[in-house]
């Protein structure tokens, strides 16, 4: 059990023994709900590394046991001094739902603002505010404090403490700790009152406060909140384990603001009508959301470089069905000076709900707007749908902030202008086939085949594996894949190349469909570093032999039927002889197309095949030839290719164990390393499930770690019938000769099987973005490098902060700040990281260029 399930099982105790009820829940004395903990709020929090209060410890210096207890965290800035007021602009906070509990360790403070409507200040009587809490609180209303508890009398910043928790709620009368709280339960439930009230005093309580009502204004009012961590007593710093016995330092578990009156519109159930409101394209929306009362959506910022593909949205939702949901881009107009991006380089995409329950996702995208969405099914549920833009800015686009105007409609009447902003660096992304970051995507045509009922190689088929392979080529993938013989771990079922029966019982070959496929590939892709053919079944843990069951598709051309046939024991002489004009006609035909150094063997797991395997393959392609492997651990040095017995060498190996992050703390890295032959795939990063973040993340993830990039993940292996019960339909390792390990790629689809191809989801411009973003990271490294003196010492010094910030954005997951709730490098300013990164790759592109005339 992970240490923060332990810490949510302790919350949610806490919860349900703490002797009074939540604000939340209690009855209400007076006056109607306005806003609780469960209502939309604007979060924003600021971390700092866990201490001892320094009134308790007594001198002594507790670091290195709450270091070993609580493991590395980071510092971050507190928001502007005026974020409380009511004119802040919040937009860049995270929008979520509360209760607020199970915060990250490293959580401060937590700031929180809430939007209320006053129609009438007049009309507005007996203002009262309950909170239920861990740590301290300061409330605001219109940036005027208005409440406070369990804080210390004066001015509060991000620094200061929370009063300090009692040793009572956390130990038995005779001084022992009280146990974990399954336990706890069982104790209280048979009518230990003593345990009952310990266990109570670690939820704080604000009763009941009236509030002014002079404070309020007509129109837009915020109702902030400021919560505080207790610092830790030193008898934790020597017990450890705080999750275990439920001590939570800070959370919000229960707001109830009520009053009395019809002046204020209540924000604690989805409103009536039509709503639009702006949305993070790294938060995926859920049909339960809703937008804020009597507010508009803001507009949707993009921040760039020439070149480059950037995508941002807004969540149109109702009380009732939505019809005809429409949204009208645009061109974008340059603000200062000529220039625009015409509007047919501004998508649309329409992402609806994927079930009918309130949890269901928008997803996924597609071009063609809904004709009808219903209501979710369940408490509070909506009709939902997201709609992205998504710019492609030209190349030769000039630099500067531009606007322009996204038209909302919904059943033929206006709803919305929202407005786009786009802001295009001084620096042109090179083209994804050129990107520095590898990737290796795998594309299935047999998936294509089944989920499209279209026979392998139609016509149809061949035009719906073009949409895959331009989508692949867009995350500037460099791997492909080619099974040569049948049933392999790609889930094909004949081989791509046919063995055309000759009357003397030799053999001609039909490269039709590889020479097509390549084709293809060099349109989309140019001509990739890895064409892995796939040739030889890996056996897995166990190991390999040189006579496998291993069939390849024969033609019969007088009768026109396939058949499967085995082929002969690898390594003998009947082995080289049946493999030798294969191979090199493999070899000559992947050369027509300027991919004759591309030509990988796939492919090997953990073990190696018998010696006698590699001679074989090394003797007819050259003692060079190269081998995938794919496989738990790194085997080998990283700088290096790994040599094999008799024969070749091991380039790419893809494993999961991959090195740890760099200390974020310590020197500046630089990403810009040359190719190596290692990448790496993570098992379990790429689900599907995953957050977002994380799927943009993921190339600056890999350079940190020393590694040129990532592969093992997919296109479209959607599930099928006919693919693994046992792996919800994939195709990949259906068939026992050839086996699944190393485990099934992730994720297993970036795309979705729109009506004429392939179409992208939400974390297939998650990984695009972070693509382009490791390029200009990319460009900073190169020059920190190569020509940190030219740059100056200034521009020097931003491009070793940008690098350092990313690499804390890397180095500190968690789940809330996946989820948003971070430490002001994201969300709030995860733009204007991007932005940075951009610019700076512009500047120190300026900088090294040669002086005119030289």
């Amino acid at each position: 059990m992970t240490r923060r399930l332990i810490a949510s099982l302790a919350t949610m105790l806490v919860l349900l023994l703490a002797a009074s009820a939540s604000a939340d829940d209690a009855a209400a004395p007076d006056g109607r709900t306005l806003l609780t903990a469960s209502s939309y709020w604007q979060a924003f929090a600021a971390c700092s590394p866990q201490v001892v209060s320094p009134d308790l410890a007594a001198g002594k210096d507790f670091a290195k046991n709450i270091h070993a207890f609580f493991g590395r965290e980071a510092a971050s800035p507190a928001p502007p001094a005026d974020w409380a007021g009511a004119d802040f602009d919040d937009a860049a906070w995270l929008r979520t739902m509360g209760p607020f509990n199970s915060l990250p360790d490293g959580c401060k403070v937590l700031y929180l603002r809430r939007r209320l409507n006053v129609a009438d200040p007049a009309a507005v009587s007996n203002l009262t505010l309950s909170l239920d809490y861990a740590g301290g609180a300061v409330v605001y209303l219109n940036g005027r404090e208005v409440a406070r508890a369990d804080m210390p009398a004066g001015p509060v910043d991000a620094t200061t403490p929370a009063t300090v928790f009692p040793l009572e709620a956390f130990v038995e009368a005779d001084g022992e700790m009280i146990p974990v709280p399954y336990s706890v339960s069982q104790r209280i439930q048979k009518g230990d009152k003593e345990l009952a009230a310990r266990v109570a005093r670690r939820k704080r309580h604000l009763a009941p406060t009236a509030l002014p009502a002079d404070a309020l204004r007509k129109g837009a009012n915020v109702l902030a909140i400021e919560l505080h961590r207790s610092d830790l007593r030193p008898e934790f710093a020597l017990w450890g384990t705080r999750q275990l016995n439920g001590w939570p330092q800070i959370e919000l578990t229960g707001v109830r603001l009520s009053a009395d009156g019809t002046g204020i519109a209540p924000a604690v159930a989805r409103p009536a009508g039509v709503q639009v409101w702006n949305g993070d394209c790294h938060l995926r929306t859920r049909v339960a959301e809703y937008g804020a009362t009597g507010t508009g959506p803001g507009p949707i910022t993009l921040a760039g470089a020439r070149n480059g593909t950037f995508a941002g949205k807004v969540i149109v939702g109702s009380d009732k069905e939505l019809a005809a949901v429409k949204a009208e881009p645009g061109a974008l107009a340059r603000a200062n000076g000529p220039g625009t991006i015409p509007a047919d380089a501004v998508q649309v995409r329409y992402a609806v709900p994927t079930g009918a329950d309130n949890n269901a996702w928008l997803e996924p995208m597609s071009p063609a707007a809904p004709d009808k969405v219903a209501v979710a099914g369940g408490h509070g549920g909506g009709a939902m749908v997201e709609v992205w833009v998504i710019v492609r800015v030209p190349a030769d686009a000039a630099a500067g902030d531009y606007a322009g105007t996204l038209a909302m409609s919904v059943g033929g009447a206006k709803v919305a202008d929202v407005p786009v902003k786009l802001h295009v660096a001084d620096w042109i992304l090179p083209a994804p086939r050129d990107w520095h970051t590898f990737t290796g995507v795998y594309q299935s045509p047999t998936d294509i085949s089944y989920t499209y009922d279209e026979p392998m190689w139609s016509e149809r088929h061949w035009k719906l594996e073009e949409r895959s392979l331009s989508l692949v080529g867009e995350l500037g993938s460099q791997m492909v894949q080619i099974p040569v013989v049948d049933m392999t771990r790609l889930g094909n079922e004949d081989g791509w190349l046919t063995w055309v029966k000759k009357d003397d019982g030799s053999y001609d070959y039909d490269w039709t469909v590889i020479d097509r496929y390549l084709g293809l590939v060099k349109k989309h892709l140019g001509a990739p570093r890895f064409v892995v053919l796939h040739v030889y079944h890996p056996s897995g843990w166990g190991g390999d032999k040189t006579q496998q069951e291993n069939t390849v598709t024969v033609l019969d051309p007088k009768t026109g039927q396939k058949s499967h046939v085995q082929v002969p024991e690898f390594g003998g002489d009947e082995g080289r002889k049946f493999w030798t004009p294969v191979m090199v006609g493999l070899r000559e035909h992947l050369a027509k197309v300027g991919m004759g150094d591309s030509l990988v063997m796939g492919s090997l797991t953990e073990g190696n095949p018998p010696d006698a395997v590699f001679k074989m393959f090394a003797d007819i392609l050259g003692p060079g030839v190269r081998w995938l492997r794919l496989s738990h651990r790194q085997q080998g040095r990283l700088e290096q290719a790994e040599p094999l017995p008799s024969g070749g060498q091991v380039l790419p190996h893809v494993f999961t164990y991959v090195p740890g992050l760099p200390d974020p703390d310590g020197p500046v890295v630089l990403v810009n390393k040359p190719y190596w032959p290692r990448v790496a795939y993570y098992r379990d990063w790429g689900k599907n499930s995953r957050p977002l973040m994380e799927f943009r993340l993921t190339a600056m993830n890999t350079l940190y770690r020393r590694l040129p990039g990532f592969t093992h993940l997919c296109l479209d292996f959607w599930p099928v019938k006919q693919g693994r019960r046992d792996r919800g339909g994939l195709l990949w390792g259906r068939w026992p000769r050839a086996g699944n390990y190393p485990g099934d790629p992730e994720p297993t689809w970036l795309t979705w099987p729109a009506p004429d191809g392939a179409e992208p989801v939400a974390a297939f411009h998650a990984i695009r973005e972070g693509m382009q973003e490791a390029e200009a990271f990319w460009a900073i490294s190169e020059a920190l490098e190569k020509n940190a003196g030219g740059l100056g010492d200034e521009l020097a010094a931003r491009c070793r902060k940008a690098l350092q910030d990313e690499l804390k954005l890397c180095a500190y997951p968690s789940p809330l700040r996946w989820n948003y709730l971070h430490d002001g490098r994201t969300p709030y300013t995860w733009q204007d990281l991007s932005r940075d990164a951009y610019a700076l790759a512009g500047e120190v592109a300026r900088a090294q260029a040669p002086a005119p005339g030289k």
